[in-house]
């Protein structure tokens, strides 16, 4: 197996899922691949990849703009004819583009085989506005016809991505490792101090403007809260508004911790974790909730709704933000019901969601292309 034959691309230096997922595989699993970032987010995680070493690179210490994109383009091609790469995955949209043309205009060795990694939903990559049909439209173009694979991380929908790819698509969930630090989660049967983490990028995406009519609602209840948000700034007018909602709350407390370096010690020092999103490509966090046995209450949505036991959906899932509230504290009032629902979380994370499982799927990937 060549040294650095697997070079992982990333759009920036800024931390999402993908990041983690990627630092989580190169560091665990495939210790000789490399990772490369090709320009500057605005909220970089600083020392987020000093684990790789001289295995990682970042291109340009320039914000994203069309000069950016197109030395983005010419340094990633010298980049690439300078390292002897057999497979390079890209893991986000931008990055996508950007192999798909170099491959198409024969600017990088036609034996290195591209994997094209999808994260979100079809209809984030192929619908809404104009200009995102637009790009849409030539993304998928570009992957069915200059990409060797190209993997979906979620079972949503899969219906309109085969159509999309057809052979070409392979399907392997996210999935986090192993976690020891289970959490104890036996409750009183009276709560007096309610602890919740939610974790994700500050955007309008993962709902956090619904946070303020949660927080309302709350306030009705006789018991303090403190709500504590782990993640990066994508919406900075948002994390204000969220943060100034303080001033109105008597009972409660929102607590911003920003990107934090071992996010399952915040998962286990909290009493349940929600999340409020509009809309996922298969949430990490959340499965990070579940391995540390933490309750969790989470929006309705398609990506939710396959990560959840079936047992469990009634006693997780929310249509309405009082409907959420309303989870919340049934959550607590039947221990026994709530031990059934973690253990289903377990179940579900040992059968579906194993780390190893899944980088020996895209190592598969991998070397069937090769062969063939």
């Amino acid at each position: 197996m060549k040294k650095n034959r697997i070079l992982y691309v990333l759009n920036s230096n800024g931390v999402g899922g993908a990041e983690v997922s990627i630092k989580r595989m190169t560091t665990q699993h495939f210790k000789e691949a490399s990772v490369v970032t090709l320009w500057d987010h605005p909220n970089a995680q600083v020392n987020f990849w000093n684990e790789l070493g001289p295995r990682y690179t970042h291109l340009l210490n320039k914000k994203l703009n069309i000069v950016t994109l197109i030395l983005a383009i010419i340094h990633l091609r010298k980049f690439i004819k300078k390292n002897d790469f057999s497979v390079i995955q890209t893991q986000l949209k931008g990055a996508d583009l950007i192999l798909g043309f170099l491959r198409m205009f024969h600017l990088i060795n036609s034996k290195i085989i591209l994997v094209a990694s999808l994260r979100n939903s079809y209809g984030y990559y192929y619908r809404g506005s104009f200009p995102n049909k637009v790009f849409g439209f030539i993304h998928q173009f570009l992957l069915r016809n200059y990409f060797d694979k190209v993997v979906v991380i979620s079972l949503q929908d899969l219906d309109e991505f085969k159509s999309a790819f057809g052979l070409k698509l392979r399907i392997i969930e996210n999935s986090i490792q192993k976690n020891s630090l289970g959490k104890d989660t036996k409750f009183p049967n009276k709560l007096k101090k309610l602890n919740i983490i939610m974790v994700g990028n500050i955007k309008f995406r993962k709902g956090y403007d619904k946070l303020l009519k949660f927080c309302d609602l709350l306030e009705g209840k006789e018991i303090k809260y403190e709500i504590k948000i782990a993640g990066g700034v994508e919406d900075e007018d948002l994390l204000v508004e969220v943060i100034s909602k303080n001033n109105d709350l008597v009972n409660g407390k929102i607590k911003y911790l920003g990107k934090v370096d071992d996010v399952f010690q915040e998962l286990k020092s909290a009493d349940l974790f929600l999340s409020l999103s509009r809309d996922e490509g298969l949430p990490i966090s959340v499965l990070e909730g579940m391995s540390v046995r933490l309750p969790i209450v989470l929006s309705d949505i398609q990506a939710h709704r396959l990560i959840v036991p079936d047992i469990s959906q009634e006693r997780i899932l929310f249509s309405t933000i009082e409907n959420a509230v309303e989870l919340v504290f049934r959550k607590f009032q039947d221990q026994e019901a709530l031990n059934i629902e973690l253990d289903a979380q377990q179940n579900l994370l040992n059968s579906r969601f194993d780390f190893e499982t899944m980088c020996d799927k895209y190592d598969d990937v991998y070397q069937s292309e090769m062969i063939s």
